[in-house]
This record gives structure tokens, C-alpha cells and sequence, in this order.
């Protein structure tokens, strides 16, 4: 039997304590940059009052949403395919009931996710450099623009973190060999598809950094010792073979790499570099130009397991991310979109950052790469465009610094490309000193770089997210309070139909829906439901307004021109950009019929050049008159116009399906002609119902004349009403 000593200490005890203490003393920087900044992004969000990105965040709300009721990906009560595992992330935020706390619970969690980027960043950094510049790398990765991102229901606030720890697992994979090492970096991988399917391209890039870790390494130089010009040329043929091979499969396999490869090759390289020019600015130059350096040994830095991986995955996703974001901003393009897509390029900035910490604290950059890469982000930052005129463009987050430094100091386009080539030379110029100058002095400079780079992007992050703000409380302001009135309208758990026409701003839809989740279908009389998500356009069934489908629709939210036949709930009031609604929230009195409809006339008031009533029923059998008051205001006065309204009773036209309000016989007709100042009220008798009113108005030349400022094809102000014979 083993006995122990009393008096002493078991020694494992004392070791573990040791070690814990150690590790708890080494973990304390880092999770005190976490906590802080989880603190500012917080308070960010905090301020970030309501998703504003259509179809991002309305999408993963629904989704997400779905998954929190049903544990299963629906649209609008459809199901839906699987998307991300970030929908899963977020919804047990949704079991809560009140709406606005569910939301901040949600945007709490990408928060913590998104800042959690600086441990896998940390971790790597600290292989290759000291604890210091490793904060300073951590830090840098979750300072950037894009992390303006984390109070946004977004995917990228899961998949960046994830994306970096993948890389940081690969790393220690290459260099360790263990079998637990592999197995995480492999199952790490093979998840990073299911949170964003872009990170499919992070797999490509891990397969060919690890290639080309063991081709630089020992079994490589052992394969080539013995090569000739021969074996190179070989060696060359099927490496280009290779690329063919993979170019076909991406033809097969991609619509987006088919189109773009064989028919906008000049604008992959073109909206491939404005993006990469994007996140250059918004990273403040220097990184990306160290990051590029630090690809190249210096002559007397020491070789190790750890640069050569990390060299190795730099490479790797460069080339693959930007790849993919030249093919993705090259197909966006064609949409009539934007041709920046540094969003998908975000992945790099913790690369880039380990590389500059590892410049800075070396302070022996080669100097060939070094020029090299000036030159190339010289390129970067004179050719891609600022857009100082959009202060939240969401694609390209990097670009927000430059309208901050717009609003807070008047800096103009000529500006801005001054102080960005200023900052490209002063940053070559900063890292030739290092290499150059004395050492304290370098040291001190090294440390001031660090520190000015990590405020550009701290402002640029701040910058973008006050932005995105203003745009959110925007489209909040303008809503009816409270946000959730439908919710508190109805009983609990049922589904409400919102039924809308001319809907020419989507977000007030898009907002009611998410703030009551009662509402959970959207439909239009004219086909103008905005997506994301499945809409629906009625059929007229019958002539007394009898819509179909109606099946499960006990209550409606009614915009304004759409009148269903039901009793009234509640009548809210939405003052909008371009006029003002009227909602109007009914219990449905079956079957599902409307009762009238107005074609033709946007919220503003400003109609169409033909525009219609369509009068299925009457709430009473009295008499009724019909008032058209026509008019036009602002510049749209000085034109001649020519009014024509023509009464006459009421048919269906068009397929079944497809079938659209018609006159069947003219009843009345009235025509009025002026030269300007258009302003008359047409008086019409009322048959029975139902019953059809068109006006047609000329349209004026707002194309010719500046002083109207809309685009719209406009006839005139147009104000229908059915009221009883006095």
C-alpha cells in the first residue's frame, strides 16, 4: 500500500494550481480587450434601433424566427431550405415575446461572436510574435469597419470569427502534426459551409495551404532536389492543367463562375481590385502592405514551422477570397448592383494584422516585397472609388471612413485620394525606417504606427455604424407606435394578412412585419409585395370583390386604395418619405371580399396618368355620388392638361388567376381641358355596384423640367371618394 506524507503537499496539486494561475495571468489581456470591446459594440447596438438591410437581416429575422416556433427554416410560413447555422444561433432569442427585447437579446449574441474574433487571432499571433504585438494584431481584427456588423442580424457576425479560428486550427495542424490538432481543424472546416456558404472558399484555401506548406517544406525540397528545367516544365503543365480542371468543375458546378469567367473576365479584375482597394483604406493602408511584406522572409529571420504555415495560408487566402469576391462582385454587377463586395474579403484583415504585428516587432521587412506591395496598394487606393456621396455603403464598410472624415473635417474627393497616397508613402517610408533607423528610435515608431492604426479603424467602424443608425431610426420614426400595435390587436398566435397596392418604398412593410410577428403573410393587389420572402397577389374571384385565396384570412391589415369588407380593429397612421398611409387592421367578415380599391394613386397623393376606383359593394343601399378631385401642385401647375373620367359598370377581364377590374358599359363621361393650374372636382351619380371609375390625366414633362425633381410617370393629384346623396 503507497502512503503518503502528511505533512507534504501532494506535488500534481501544487504544479496544477501553478499552471492555472499562469494561464489565468496570460488569458487576462485578451479577455480584457474582449470585454471592452464587447462593451463599445454593445452600446452600439444599443443605439442600433431597428434592422434597416433589405434582404439580409428581414431574411435571417424570418428565418430565424421560424426555427425559435417551429425548430425548422420558414418564409413566411413557407418552408425553406437549410441556410445558415447562424439562424439556429439566434433564435432562442425569439422565445421571448416582447419584440424589442428579443431583437436586443439577438443582436447581444452576434455582438459576443463577432468580438470573439480576437482569440483565434491572438492565438495564431502568438506563435510567430510577443503577447504585445499579439493584442495589438487581436485587437486590430476586431477594430475594423466590418465589425460595425455585430449589432446587425447578419451571418458574418458568426462566420469572421469562425473563418479565423479555421485558419488558426489549419495553422497549428501544419506545424504540430497531432492527430487531435487535425481532427479539429478538419471538423472546423467542414462546419465553416454550413454557417456562410462563401466559407466553402476558406476549405479551397486550407487544401491549398497545406499544400503549399509541404512543398516549401522538408518533402518538398526533397521532390525537387534532384528536378532539371525539365521536371519544372512538368511541373508547370500540370499545374495549369490543374487550374483548367478546376475552372471546368466551377463552370459546372456555378452559374456565377460560368457567366463571369467567360463573359466579364475584365470586370473580375477591375470590382476584384476596388474591393481589395475597399478594405485596404478601411484597414488604414499600413496593414496591407505589411501583410503583403511579411509574405517574404527576411534574409537573417530564422526559419520556423510557424512562419512557413502562416506564410502558406496567407497565400492561400488571398488568392482564394479574392477570387471568389472578384467572381462575386463581377455577377453583382450585372444585376445593377454594386460593384464592391469587400464584405467577402473581410476574412483577411486578421491575416493581415498577425503580418504587420510581425513586421512591426521584427523591424527587418525585405525590401523588394516591400516596394512591391507599395506599388500594388499605391494602385489600390488611387483607382478605387470613394463614393464620398454615400455615407453607409454597406458592401464596402472599409469606404466609411472617408464621408466621416467628410462630415467632421470637409474632406473632398481630391482630399482624400491626397491623404490616401500620403498614407501609402508614409507607411513604405515608416517600415524602411524600422529596417534602417536606430533601434529605440524604430521600436517608438513601430509603436505609434500601431497605435494610428488601430484609431483609423476604430473611426471607420464608428463612423459606419452611426450611419447605419440614422438609416434604421429613419425608417423607424416614420412608423405608427407602438411598433408592435398589430400584436397587441389580435389574439395571441394568430396570423395576420397584410394586404397592400403601389407599395414603392418596401422598409414600411418590411418593418411592420418584423416588429409584429402576428404578421405573417404579405400580399398585393398590383404585385408590388416586397420580398424577402414569398408574396402573393389575390385572384379577384367574382365581381362583388370576392378575393381568392381566402381560406385561414380572419384578419388583414389593409394600406391605403385597399378596402376589405370587415369589422374595424384599429387605424394607425404611417408618415412616410413619400406621403402617408393609412393602415387599417380588420377582422374579416366572410368570405374574404373587397370592398373598394383605388388603382393607380401613390401614397403622396400623385396619381398615375390613368388612374381607377374600383367599387365592388356599398355599405348601405342609399343613393351615392362619386367625387374625383384632380389637381396638380409644386411646378406640375404651369402644364397644360387634359382630364378624362369615364363611369360605367364593373366587370372581370383576363384569365382566371389573372383577372383584372374593367368597364363593361360606359356610363358617364366628363372631359375637362386647361391650360394650367389644374385644380377641379368631378361629381359623378352612383349606380348600383359594383361599379368602375377611370381617370386619365395628360402627363406632364417632368423629364424636361428640374424644378418637379421626380422621376416618376405622373399625371396628377388624385382623390377618389364614394359618399351617400345629401
Amino acid at each position: 500500500m503507497e502512503v503518503t506524507d502528511p505533512g507534504t503537499p501532494p506535488a500534481p496539486v501544487g504544479a496544477v494550481r501553478s499552471r492555472l494561475k499562469v494561464s489565468a495571468g496570460a488569458a487576462l489581456p485578451i479577455v480584457t480587450v474582449f470585454v471592452w470591446l464587447c462593451l463599445l459594440y454593445a452600446w452600439e447596438a444599443w443605439g442600433n434601433f431597428a434592422p434597416w438591410l433589405n434582404s439580409d437581416e428581414f431574411e435571417r429575422a424570418q428565418l430565424s424566427r421560424a426555427v425559435a416556433s417551429t425548430a425548422h427554416e420558414a418564409w413566411r410560413g413557407v418552408p425553406y431550405p437549410f441556410d445558415s447555422l447562424y439562424v439556429y444561433l439566434i433564435a432562442p432569442a425569439w422565445w421571448l415575446h416582447d419584440t424589442a427585447q428579443a431583437y436586443g437579446v439577438a443582436k447581444a449574441i452576434g455582438v459576443a461572436a463577432m468580438t470573439s474574433v480576437v482569440f483565434p487571432t491572438y492565438a495564431l499571433a502568438r506563435t510567430l510574435v510577443s503577447r504585445n504585438w499579439a493584442l495589438f494584431a487581436a485587437a486590430g481584427a476586431a477594430l475594423i469597419p466590418a465589425l460595425a456588423y455585430s449589432s446587425m442580424l447578419l451571418l458574418e457576425t458568426v462566420a469572421y470569427p469562425w473563418a479565423t479560428l479555421c485558419v488558426f486550427l489549419v495553422a497549428r495542424a501544419l506545424v504540430t502534426r497531432r492527430p487531435a490538432w487535425i481532427a479539429s481543424a478538419v471538423g472546423a472546416c467542414l462546419v465553416a459551409p454550413l454557417i456562410r456558404s462563401q466559407l466553402s472558399v476558406l476549405v479551397a484555401g486550407a487544401v491549398a495551404g497545406a499544400a503549399l506548406f509541404w512543398f516549401t517544406g522538408e518533402g518538398g525540397r526533397r521532390l525537387r532536389r534532384n528536378w532539371t528545367r525539365r521536371h519544372w516544365i512538368g511541373f508547370a503543365v500540370v499545374a495549369v492543367c490543374a487550374a483548367v480542371l478546376l475552372d471546368v468543375v466551377g463552370t459546372h458546378e456555378s452559374h456565377v463562375w460560368s457567366l463571369t469567367t467567360r463573359s466579364y473576365r475584365r470586370q473580375m479584375v477591375e470590382y476584384g481590385l476596388r474591393s481589395a482597394g475597399a478594405l485596404t483604406i478601411g484597414l488604414g493602408v499600413l496593414p496591407t502592405i505589411a501583410g503583403l511584406t511579411a509574405l517574404a522572409r527576411a534574409r537573417r529571420e530564422p526559419r520556423s514551422r510557424e512562419r512557413r504555415a502562416f506564410t502558406s495560408l496567407l497565400v492561400a487566402m488571398l488568392v482564394s477570397f479574392w477570387v471568389y469576391a472578384a467572381a462575386k462582385s463581377a455577377y453583382i454587377s450585372t444585376l445593377g448592383l454594386t460593384e464592391f463586395v469587400e464584405r467577402n474579403l473581410i476574412y483577411l484583415a486578421p491575416l493581415f494584422f498577425i503580418g504587420t504585428a510581425l513586421v512591426l516587432e521584427r523591424r527587418r521587412p525585405a525590401v523588394l516585397p516591400l516596394l512591391a506591395a507599395t506599388g500594388l496598394v499605391l494602385y489600390l487606393v488611387t483607382t478605387t472609388p470613394y463614393h464620398m456621396d454615400i455615407p453607409v455603403f454597406f458592401d464596402a464598410p472599409g469606404l466609411a471612413v472617408l464621408p466621416g472624415l467628410h462630415r467632421w473635417l470637409g474632406l473632398t474627393a481630391g482630399g482624400a485620394k491626397a491623404l490616401l497616397v500620403t498614407l501609402t508613402l508614409g507607411s513604405a517610408a515608416l517600415l524602411l525606417f524600422l529596417r534602417y533607423g536606430p533601434r529605440r528610435a524604430a521600436a517608438v515608431a513601430a509603436a505609434v504606427a500601431a497605435g494610428v492604426v488601430l484609431c483609423w479603424n476604430a473611426y471607420g467602424e464608428i463612423s459606419f455604424a452611426r450611419q447605419a443608425h440614422e438609416v434604421a431610426s429613419a425608417q423607424l420614426d416614420a412608423m405608427p407606435r407602438p411598433l408592435d400595435w398589430v400584436d397587441h390587436a389580435v389574439p395571441h398566435g394568430t396570423q395576420v394578412t397584410y394586404l397592400g397596392q403601389s407599395i414603392d418604398d418596401p422598409y414600411d412593410v418590411l418593418q411592420l412585419e418584423f416588429w409584429n410577428r402576428s404578421l405573417q403573410h404579405i400580399w398585393s393587389t398590383d404585385g408590388t409585395a416586397p420580398g424577402p420572402g414569398p408574396t402573393l397577389t389575390p385572384d379577384i374571384a367574382a365581381t362583388d370583390g370576392e378575393l381568392a385565396p381566402s381560406a385561414g384570412v380572419d384578419y388583414m391589415v389593409a394600406d391605403s386604395g385597399v378596402t376589405p369588407v370587415g369589422r374595424v380593429l384599429e387605424r394607425k397612421i404611417h408618415r412616410g418619405g413619400r406621403g402617408v398611409r393609412t393602415w387599417t387592421l380588420l377582422h374579416i367578415t366572410p368570405p374574404l371580399r373587397l370592398r373598394q380599391t383605388i388603382d393607380g394613386v401613390y401614397p403622396d397623393g400623385w396619381g398615375k396618368p390613368t388612374t381607377a376606383l374600383n367599387q365592388f359593394s356599398l355599405p348601405s343601399p342609399a343613393p351615392a355620388v362619386v367625387r374625383v378631385h384632380v389637381f396638380r401642385t409644386g411646378a406640375a401647375h404651369r402644364y397644360r392638361a387634359t382630364v378624362r373620367v369615364t363611369l360605367g359598370t364593373l366587370t372581370l377581364a383576363g384569365p382566371p388567376g389573372a383577372r383584372t377590374p374593367a368597364i363593361a358599359t360606359v356610363i358617364a363621361k366628363q372631359t375637362l381641358q386647361v391650360p394650367r393650374n389644374l385644380d377641379h372636382e368631378f361629381v359623378l351619380q352612383a349606380p348600383p355596384p359594383p361599379f368602375r371609375v377611370e381617370t386619365s390625366v395628360t402627363p406632364f414633362p417632368h423629364d424636361r423640367d428640374p424644378r418637379i425633381g421626380d422621376p416618376r410617370d405622373l399625371g396628377a393629384n388624385v382623390e377618389y371618394s364614394v359618399k351617400p346623396a345629401s
